[in-house]
C-alpha cells in the first residue's frame, strides 16, 4: 500500500461543475485548510485532527461538486528529467490528483528510442519549441502545403499531425 499524508486528502472536481461554497461546507467544517488547484480541477484538503480522514472523504464523494476523493499518496519517482522545467510541467507528473501522463514510470521502462511516437492530446504542440523540434513526428507519407491528401488518411498536409479542435492540419498549441 502507498504511504499518504496523514490528514490529507486530495479531492478532483467535476468538469463544468461550478463549485457551489454551500455543498462543501460540511467539508469545511472538517478541514483545517483547502487549497484550490484551479488549473487541475482539484484541491488538496487537510483534515482537522479531530475528524476521520475516511468520514471526510465519503462526506466529499457524496458533494455534487466532487468526481471523487482519496488519501494524498506519497510519491517517490526513481529517475527525474536533467529539465530544469520539469517542476513546473504537471501534465507529465504531478502527486496531486493524478491529472498526468504518468512520464516518470514511462522512463523508468525506457528511454530514448527514436522509433517510439507518443501522442499526446491537449490543446497543441509548439513543434518549434527548442526542446521539441529535433523530435516532433513527421509524417513520411504527405507532402507539405499542396493541399492534397498524399498518404490517403483523410486530412490534407497533416506533417506533425492533425488540430481536431479547429479542423485543420496545424496541431500547434493554441496556447504558444
Amino acid at each position: 500500500m502507498p504511504k499518504t499524508k496523514i490528514n490529507v486528502l486530495t479531492v478532483t472536481l467535476k468538469v463544468d461543475i461550478p463549485v457551489d461554497p454551500g455543498s462543501l461546507r460540511s467539508v469545511q467544517d472538517a478541514a483545517t485548510s483547502a487549497e484550490r488547484l484551479r488549473e487541475v480541477d482539484a484541491a488538496v484538503v487537510e483534515v482537522d485532527p479531530g475528524e476521520s480522514r475516511r468520514d471526510v472523504e465519503q462526506r466529499l464523494e457524496r458533494s455534487a461538486a466532487v468526481e471523487y476523493a482519496e488519501p494524498n499518496y506519497w510519491v517517490k519517482s526513481l529517475r527525474a528529467p536533467n529539465d530544469s522545467y520539469f517542476s513546473r510541467l504537471w501534465g507529465l507528473h504531478n502527486s496531486a490528483n493524478d491529472a498526468d501522463i504518468d512520464a516518470p514510470a514511462a522512463w523508468n521502462q525506457a528511454t530514448s528510442s527514436g522509433s517510439v511516437v507518443v501522442a499526446i492530446t491537449d490543446t497543441g504542440v509548439d513543434y518549434n519549441h527548442r526542446d521539441l523540434a529535433g523530435n516532433i513526428w513527421s509524417n513520411p507519407g504527405e507532402i507539405a502545403d499542396n493541399c492534397v491528401d498524399d498518404d490517403g488518411n483523410g486530412y490534407v498536409d497533416d506533417i506533425h499531425g492533425y488540430d481536431f479542435r479547429n479542423s485543420d492540419p496545424d496541431p500547434m498549441d493554441d496556447n504558444s
